[in-house]
């Protein structure tokens, strides 16, 4: 009989200490939206990965290969744990220190911001990258004041900035009843 509660509390024990792990991501299965996870001796089975949302509005963020997690185990048992993205470490620290923003850092250097105190979004892009917005309804934006900086050509209803040309009229134009030229570039 003694045995046998022996045995029922090592089981207690092991579980008990595998109901939280922290360990590193070491596979990574993206198409099925899984991981494995190395945490100490424990190697883990393809477990999913929680999300911030994941019913009709979906959020998408892969957790990568040598990240640092913690995986929650039910019964403590690892096969049917969940990984929770992410812990900051020393090889990745955390890129800001108030609490007063949320920011995104990127691998390839792009950063979107956002302080609340300040009221201020910043997206900043690497030289390479491009930026594409689709709204097939508008795009309205309200300012004060604000600049629009453009290396190339301008669009806007079809009509060329860099090479757009309007009719002279009479009156205090020179030259009435021809075209303008382009704009100096």
């Amino acid at each position: 009989m003694i045995d046998n509660v022996l045995e029922r509390l090592t089981e207690l024990e092991r579980r008990l200490s595998n109901v939280f792990l922290i360990g590193n991501i070491i596979d990574a299965d993206y198409e099925n939206a899984l991981v494995k996870v190395e945490a100490g001796k424990i190697q883990t089975g393809w477990l999913p990965w929680i999300t911030a949302r994941a019913s009709n509005d979906v959020d998408y963020w892969a957790p990568e290969i040598s990240e640092q997690v913690a995986v929650m185990c039910p019964n403590g048992d690892p096969e049917i744990g969940v990984v929770l993205p992410a812990i900051y470490q020393n090889n990745y620290p955390a890129t800001d220190s108030r609490p007063t923003i949320r920011k995104t850092t990127f691998a390839d250097g792009a950063v979107f911001s956002y302080d609340r105190e300040q009221h201020h979004v910043d997206v900043a892009l690497p030289d390479s990258a491009t930026l594409n917005i689709v709204a097939k309804g508008g795009v309205t934006i309200n300012a004060e004041e604000g600049h629009v900086t453009v290396n190339g050509d301008v669009i806007a209803d079809g009509v060329s900035l860099i090479h757009h040309t309007h009719p002279q009229t009479g009156g205090d134009h020179f030259g009435g009843g021809t075209d303008t030229e382009k704009p100096n570039q």
